[in-house]
């Protein structure tokens, strides 16, 4: 029992590990609808997981089948930091059978990356914004069956965003996510931006942040990664004008 707890524990760290956040703000010192476009990350920036651990005990069987039975699929999918719908497709292609330990074990992880909630007050600076002129994007690393998911969840937030950028691959099957540089590059590539309006990444990760100066030349704000979000963007946000 304490070497299947031990696994599933290890297993689990890798595949929803909490990492810890800092804050900061690259920012002009003014900011007005006319020259500015926020491009939103969603976990950790307005989003947060809903509780897993219910969820873990309910599939620990299955769990502790996946990590046994396909070791290596299981690790190399951690590795690669692959996005949901990356493990629900694997593990439902070795096995056919809906109530098989693969097809739970994808279900699990569909419930974890779809079931979540608003961080306090994210929500509200983002309508708020909105009422104010500001155009305003996504820049994701969800598929987009996941972020399709949330739309319906949470339609007046999503219908704020006008432009949307996920996980997408090359004509080699590699995965282009943050904070790749061609990530970047494709979001500037398809997003047609004729008013020339300066561009800043409001992430929880330090190195998406600096990515997107580095390979695109956006403005960034990198929020802490939890409830204190929004009490940090609030101000950020007021310190260059912004009437929230």
């Amino acid at each position: 029992m304490e070497t299947k707890r031990l696994l599933i524990g290890l297993a689990l760290a890798g595949l929803i590990a909490s990492q810890a956040h800092t804050q900061d703000a690259y920012l002009p010192e003014t900011i007005s609808p006319e020259t500015f476009i926020p491009k939103w990350d969603l976990d950790d920036t307005i989003l947060k997981k809903v509780p897993y651990r219910p969820l873990v005990a309910k599939n620990s069987a299955a769990i502790l089948y996946c990590l046994m039975r396909h070791p290596l699929t299981f690790f190399q999918l951690i590795k690669t930091k692959a996005c949901s719908e990356e493990w629900q497709e694997t593990f439902k292609n070795f096995n056919a059978q809906e109530n098989s330990y693969e097809h739970r074990f994808a279900n699990m992880i569909q419930k974890i990356s779809q079931e979540k909630q608003l961080l306090p007050g994210m929500s509200e600076i983002v309508l708020e914004l909105n009422k104010l002129g500001y155009e305003q994007h996504a820049a994701t690393n969800m598929g987009e069956k996941d972020y399709q998911y949330l739309v319906g969840k949470f339609p007046e937030l999503f219908n704020c965003f006008s432009h949307v950028t996920y996980v997408t691959y090359d004509n080699k099957k590699k995965k282009i996510k943050k904070p790749m540089p061609e990530y970047f590059e494709n979001v500037v590539k398809n997003h047609n931006n004729p008013t020339n309006k300066e561009c800043c990444l409001i992430d929880d990760k330090a190195k998406n942040c600096k990515a997107a100066q580095e390979a695109v030349g956006w403005y960034s704000i990198q929020v802490p990664g939890n409830e204190n979000n929004a009490k940090f963007l609030t101000r950020v946000l007021q310190e260059r004008g912004v009437q929230l």
